[in-house]
């Protein structure tokens, strides 16, 4: 079926500058930053040109030329703001010219066009100017250069979802993150001067992960969920530095808490203490132990601002030694590294755990999502992590699960 060719695009953002356009809606007392345009939990915010049937399909809409919706900013962005839509392209749009162009607005503020050539699904991203977000919530107009008649109608696109986000959660980032991530696993394996090529300690790398060392690793009768050999290095760097206090993301069972606690025991540091925090509350068998009597644990998140304040507290000034172990998503691992690199001293470390997931692809990290290494490269670019570098002398077992992730506080 042929489309047909409607009016130039520069005629269309034209006519609806002439025209008086419907206000959007009055800011609602929870904010609507994302909208799935198929099944819109908010249908006020699908201002215009977007056409209420959509034939039993549940996940899509088609559009009119133009077609907008309002949505609402961060609050208090502390990064640039990027307006992400995906969509998909009918073939029958592509028939007579062979591409299509898409344009977008903020608030009358013109933020990106995409020029398509394929049909099917796809996502454009833009950033949007901080001047364009003062008014709120926002109204985003989109026009296309082209429409076909179908239904008796005028329809350009197949709409799925409009977002408002900031950078590292836009669909190109996080692609291009999890590129990077890969290469840097590569990298490191390469630069480990083990005496074995990189593709043999990938392969160990891989088998070890899918030997049962999840089931078959307890430390004082409570299963531990750690790597041992890792667990070895963190014990040599602990002998090493002498730490006042260990912390920790991710107590989960607790038995990697013990066994922190056990190394500062042995090490006669009778003053130092580990702290450690989960969102969820697992380690009963654990405190029940004399060895927790060195173990504080926080019930709650660990990018939790009240948490971070009193661990700050307690370590301020003092030798400190991190190890993260939560949510292994890039986003939250790069919260942690930003929130957490104050509190190392000088000789110290964060010590970023199952770093290998990026490359390895296990738990589908490094294939569809960027995981911890991901967010140890982002760290190690910005101004923050200008004070860290990495350690491969931490690596020397080859089948570490904190590949490149052992960072070295400079000073």
């Amino acid at each position: 079926m042929h489309g047909k060719t409607a009016c130039a695009l520069g005629l269309v953002l034209l006519a609806a500058g002439c025209r008086k356009a419907p206000a959007p809606p009055p800011a609602a007392a929870v904010r609507v930053s994302a909208i799935d345009v198929g099944t819109p939990a908010n249908p006020e915010r699908l201002l215009e040109g977007i056409f209420p049937t959509n034939e039993g399909n549940g996940g899509w809409r088609w559009t009119a030329q133009t077609f907008r919706v309002a949505l609402d900013p961060a609050e208090k962005p502390a990064r640039p703001q990027f307006l992400e839509f995906t969509f998909a392209v009918p073939d029958e749009l592509l028939a007579a010219s062979g591409s299509v162009t898409l344009a977008a607005r903020v608030n009358g503020t013109d933020v990106g066009r995409k020029t398509c050539a394929k049909p099917g699904k796809q996502t454009a991203s833009w950033e949007v100017p901080a001047a364009a977000l003062r008014k709120a919530p926002a109204n985003i107009e989109f026009a296309v250069d082209r429409t076909i008649q179908e239904r008796g109608r005028q329809q350009a696109l197949i709409a799925m979802r409009v977002e408002l986000k900031p950078l590292e959660e836009t669909e190109g980032y996080l692609e291009l993150s999890s590129r990077r991530a890969r290469e840097a696993y590569w990298r490191v394996l390469e630069s480990r001067k083990a005496l074995m090529p990189p593709e043999r300690q990938h392969e160990l790398i891989r088998l070890y992960h899918e030997l049962p060392v999840w089931e078959s690793t307890w430390f004082h009768g409570v299963r531990i969920f750690k790597n041992p050999l890792d667990l070895w290095m963190v014990e040599q760097i602990m002998h090493r530095i002498q730490p006042r206090f260990v912390v920790e993301t991710g107590t989960f069972r607790g038995a990697s808490a013990l066994f922190y606690a056990q190394v500062l025991e042995g090490l006669g540091l009778n003053e130092s203490r580990v702290l450690t925090v989960d969102i969820a509350d697992y380690n009963q068998a654990a405190a029940a132990q004399r060895l927790w009597k060195r173990v504080t644990f926080f019930h709650g998140s660990s990018t939790d601002e009240r948490i971070l304040g009193e661990m700050a507290k307690l370590t301020r000034g003092a030798t400190t030694l991190v190890a993260l172990d939560s949510d292994h998503s890039m986003k939250h691992v790069l919260n942690e590294l930003r929130m957490y690199a104050p509190m190392v001293s000088p000789g110290s470390y964060i010590v970023v755990e199952d770093t290998h997931m990026d490359g390895a692809g296990t738990h589908g990290y490094g294939v569809a999502d960027p995981g911890p290494l991901a967010a140890v490269e982002q760290f190690l670019r910005e101004e923050a992590g200008k004070n860290f570098e990495r350690d491969l002398t931490q690596e020397p077992f080859v089948m570490s699960w904190n590949t490149g992730g052992w960072l070295k506080r400079k000073r």
